[in-house]
């Protein structure tokens, strides 16, 4: 194991190791494409960008066509925060991903803005050297279309079969550390987790063969592209394990078979806040049920997703980690440790400031599934702790406020989050201050040089007029401009110094009332971040 000090020496450089080599990516034949064994034994640790592209509205109804990314209370994600985890350690990433909100109802046909997002963050990750594991996420679930009935399956087949068709075309001609996963955690119409009929069992089987069908069609290198399959709501029982049928494939050994491990669920689970102990007995049944079901049988295994929730008993936390990695490392199992961005619930990283919250867990997780280890000299360090020093001055949700000046026609509905806030403007009063959400308490300081960004949208289009200035007085802005504000996130970046002398009470102002202004309309400011260059 590696020591504290090393293990600290690597998270302190995590910020700039990433940035040192950027490997090009591999577009390689398709017959030299690795089978799935060896392609498993090179993924090491990996690391879910989880609550990001797969996030969705809550309704059936298509919501723009880049405005999700940011509709769970993530920021848009960046090529810093690739590099980040790569730096950390991990060398998989997989990029869960919901397509129905980005597609024509009567057509099947992807937005091509959102299929040229997804293809963005894609190279990002292949450009890091890493793999990369491209899937079909909250399409299945609790609440969407894509469910394992025999009722109603054809069309539902034609709809996944259209998704698949055209990622696997736009994606064909990357290399091996590209990997597709048919769906994510699929359920019937009934939404049974762990007891499915086998009529729902066999859908899920078909669902899984149209999927490789589909991909291997498209030629190129899809030919002998590893594949992922789940099983049934990829549960670890021993029903759906027996019950799952892997495809046929034209090629021999390019399909991995995936689950995902919550095991036992009220630990791992925030719907369980009481329960922070665990017994190793269901991690055990799970296991065996791997071994004999596939491993035995020749097929690879990965735990897509795994992860327990931070409920204050970090003893407990780290050690289940431990033995679950531990028991997955001794059967030859990857494990890719889910994380949704909330900071009391998977996270590892904050995505926003691009910090790693927890070090200890990356630990056990690297240590336990062979992770990289880092020579890193004292220069290194030396500048990987001057980035950390980089401060986001505007980290604090709490500062976050809100003027509506109701008197004078002011209306709007504010909702904070901790990225950020939402507002709906009923009534824009007189003036453009009228409602003007704002970012109080800065302190800038005379002589410095700063980067200001965040993310924006509106619905419909508007024109928001911004001000970093005084909160007192006469209200002076100290830097200002407009933002052309539509309905898909756009990210604004400025790098300016204070000329004037040092002002402790500052803040960042949107202006969203006015004459002029078009309501009802909604105005999202996401990821607001200060810091000193």
């Amino acid at each position: 194991m590696k020591t504290k000090h090393a293990v600290l020496a690597v998270l302190l450089a995590i910020l700039i190791a990433g940035f040192f080599a950027l490997p090009c990516r591999a577009t390689a034949e398709a017959s030299a494409f690795p089978d799935a064994h060896a392609v498993l034994k090179d993924m090491g640790a990996g690391w879910n960008l989880g609550n990001s592209l797969d996030a969705w509205s809550g309704t059936q109804t298509r919501i723009g066509p880049l405005s999700s990314e940011t509709a769970w209370g993530n920021p848009v994600i960046t090529r810093e925060l690739i590099a980040l985890v790569k730096a950390s350690g991990f060398r998989t990433i997989r990029l869960p991903v919901t397509w129905f909100n980005h597609m024509d109802p009567e057509t099947n046909q992807i937005d091509e803005a959102w299929m040229s997002r997804v293809e963005e963050v894609v190279g990002w990750v292949l450009d890091e050297g890493m793999y990369c594991i491209l899937n079909v996420h909250h399409d299945t679930g609790s609440d969407n279309w894509l469910i394992a009935d025999s009722d109603g399956y054809a069309a539902r087949e034609e709809k996944f079969t259209a998704i698949w068709h055209q990622i696997a075309e736009r994606f064909a001609s990357q290399g091996d550390h590209l990997l597709f996963e048919g769906y994510n955690e699929i359920l019937n119409g009934s939404r049974e987790w762990t007891r499915p009929d086998q009529a729902s069992l066999d859908a899920a089987n078909r669902l899984n063969q149209a999927f490789v069908d589909t991909v291997r069609a498209t030629g190129g290198n899809n030919a002998t592209r590893c594949l992922i399959v789940n099983t049934y709501g990829a549960q670890p029982n021993a029903l759906i394990t027996q019950g799952m049928r892997i495809p046929a494939d034209t090629v021999e050994d390019r399909i991995i078979v995936e689950v995902h491990f919550y095991q036992p669920y009220q630990f791992t689970s925030e719907s369980y806040p009481g329960v922070t102990t665990w017994d190793k007995g269901s991690v055990d049944t799970s296991m065996a049920n791997f071994d004999r079901d596939f491993i035995q049988k020749g097929y690879p295994v990965l735990i897509g997703e795994f992860g327990a929730v931070d409920k204050g008993k970090t003893k407990a936390r780290f050690a289940w980690t431990k033995y679950v990695t531990d028991r997955a490392a001794a059967l030859g199992i990857g494990c890719i440790w889910w994380d949704n961005g909330a900071e009391k619930e998977y996270s590892l990283f904050d995505r926003r400031t691009l910090r790693v919250t927890q070090p200890e867990l990356i630990e056990i997780i690297l240590t336990e599934t062979g992770g990289a280890n880092f020579d890193l000299t004292d220069e290194v360090v030396a500048q990987a702790e001057s980035r950390l020093a980089k401060t986001n001055l505007c980290a604090a949700p709490e500062k976050w406020s809100a003027w509506i000046d109701t008197a004078n026609g002011g209306g709007a509905d504010v909702q904070y989050s901790v990225t950020g806030v939402h507002v709906t403007v009923s009534s824009p009063g007189k003036e453009a201050w009228h409602v003007q959400p704002a970012y109080v308490q800065l302190k800038i300081e005379s002589g410095v040089t700063y980067r200001l960004s965040f993310d924006y949208s509106a619905e419909p289009a508007q024109e928001i007029p911004w001000h970093l200035m005084k909160d007192y007085g006469d209200y002076a802005a100290y830097q200002e401009g407009v933002l052309e504000a539509k309905n898909e996130t756009q990210h604004f970046e400025l790098v300016f110094t204070m000329t004037e002398p040092t002002d402790g009470n500052c803040k960042i102002a949107f202006d969203l009332g006015g004459n002029e202004k078009a309501v009802p309309f909604v105005f999202e400011i996401n990821n607001l971040t200060l810091v000193k260059e």
